[in-house]
């Protein structure tokens, strides 16, 4: 199955997590199913405040401040493309212990309807 989103990286996470846990951390994890998508970036030391959410032109961008102690020390920011069967109105975003969790709604199938003839 191809990727249901593209990506555009425009960041250094995946360079942070390979540096501080070595190249075995993933920090992007996929779940597609029949009711839509669910896609977890792993923001260590970020909560709800320091992280913001943009849809633009069919693109989301995810941007995070990562702390350490408080402190911010890099940013992070994400791109994904959205693939048009996916309901644009439907995204949310949550952040929970450093995760932040994005679910995009599959758009209904269109279903046939019965035109009368005059």
């Amino acid at each position: 199955m191809a990727d249901p989103i593209k990506k555009n990286d425009s960041n250094r996470m995946d360079e942070l997590f390979n540096g501080l846990f070595g190249n075995n951390i993933s920090s992007e994890h996929q779940q597609v199913d029949d009711k839509g998508i669910t896609v977890e970036l792993d923001v260590p030391g970020s909560s709800k405040k320091d992280v913001s959410a943009e849809l633009k032109d069919g693109i989301i961008t995810i941007k995070a401040d990562l702390r350490s102690f408080g402190k911010v020390v890099d940013t992070y920011s994400k791109q994904f493309k959205l693939d048009e069967r996916y309901d644009q109105n439907s995204i949310t975003v949550n952040v929970e212990f450093g995760v932040i969790v994005i679910r995009i709604k599959l758009l209904p199938k269109a279903q046939p309807t019965k035109i009368v003839v005059h």
